[in-house]
């Protein structure tokens, strides 16, 4: 009798384990993230990493697009800012694009890189620049796309 009673308990065990893996199976996503909020979160860390890098010392890149879109005499000249700015966007993205505007009242500034028809996620802010007019407030937009 003592075989038996081992015998019921390690498959009553293993029936348990079987159940609670199967259960964790199909409830993990809903723990995951979902596909909206990983686009939210690439946009959101491209946004910071374009605030944050800088292209040349004390000069980083949101603000020296901001300087070539407002200045006659920007910090970082457009044709050295863009292809660096292009290669800092498309890093890491696999299939995917990326647009980026800056935007005042009278102008537009944009670099685009990677391809995408369909919007996935937006990240806005903006910049005060100190022009030989005053202080100007640039908007900022950062748009992830997807196919």
């Amino acid at each position: 009798m003592r075989g038996m009673a081992d015998l019921l308990s390690i498959a009553s065990m293993f029936f348990l384990l079987l159940t609670a893996s199967g259960v964790l199976f199909l409830s993990s996503s809903s723990f995951g993230l979902s596909s909206a909020r990983y686009a939210e979160l690439r946009a959101e860390q491209l946004y910071r990493t374009l605030e944050l890098s800088e292209v040349v010392p004390g000069v980083g890149y949101l603000r020296a697009a901001a300087e070539v879109l407002l200045l006659e005499d920007p910090a970082v000249p457009e044709d050295e800012l863009r292809p660096s700015l292009e290669g800092v966007m498309e890093f890491g993205l696999e299939n995917l694009g990326v647009v980026l505007e800056l935007r005042t009242e009278n102008a537009v500034w944009r670099a685009a890189v990677g391809k995408g028809e369909r919007k996935l996620a937006c990240r806005r802010g903006a910049l005060t620049l100190a022009t030989p007019t005053g202080l100007v407030t640039v908007e900022v937009e950062v748009r992830l796309l997807g196919p």
